[in-house]
């Protein structure tokens, strides 16, 4: 999976941009957040976050299903995506699809320069974020598109191993 830290703020000057560039899109059919199995919801938490083996949960069959059904709800978007579904921003818990990537990454490939660089000055200058941002989300969606692998963003504080391999190229 790859994954790329930002801030509150900075996703949201990314999505505003990809907005604006019709890369993201609101779109309707989001399945409901599984409820967690009464009376253990302390293992479905465990179980999610694949914690198991540390503490001793036991992966049942209904704890199977609720990971199946989290899996899908995380995961979820339309058969046909349009781009990459506006609710994947909201919070870091989505995960983007390559073919919603892919879809994007043709819409962005298809804009002008200019239009690419006005979209993004606007709404980051707007809240004081670097473009280098912008260019860092663009280069974990390439390596999504390339890879096959799905996108996160991860919480400003995640230490653990950083987006694709084309960001360490950079440096």
């Amino acid at each position: 999976m790859n994954m790329l830290p930002l801030s509150g703020t900075e996703t949201g000057a990314v999505a505003q941009t990809m907005f604006d560039l019709n890369m993201l899109l609101p779109v309707d059919g989001v399945p409901q957040q599984p409820e967690l199995i009464p009376g253990r919801e302390s293992d479905c938490i465990i179980a999610q976050l694949g914690m198991q083996a540390l503490v001793g949960v036991v992966v049942d069959a209904p704890v199977k299903g609720y990971l199946d059904a989290h899996r899908h709800y995380i995961t979820w978007h339309p058969d046909e995506p349009a781009g990459i579904s506006a609710h994947k921003l909201s919070s870091p818990h989505w995960i983007i699809s390559a073919a919603e990537v892919r879809v994007a990454l043709a819409t962005l490939d298809r804009t002008s320069a200019s239009e690419v660089d006005s979209a993004r000055q606007s709404r980051f200058a707007a809240v004081e974020v670097g473009a280098s941002i912008w260019e860092d989300w663009v280069t974990v969606l390439r390596g999504s598109a390339d890879s096959g692998c799905p996108v996160r963003i991860a919480n400003p504080g995640y230490e653990g191993p950083l987006i694709v391999a084309e960001l360490l190229e950079q440096e």
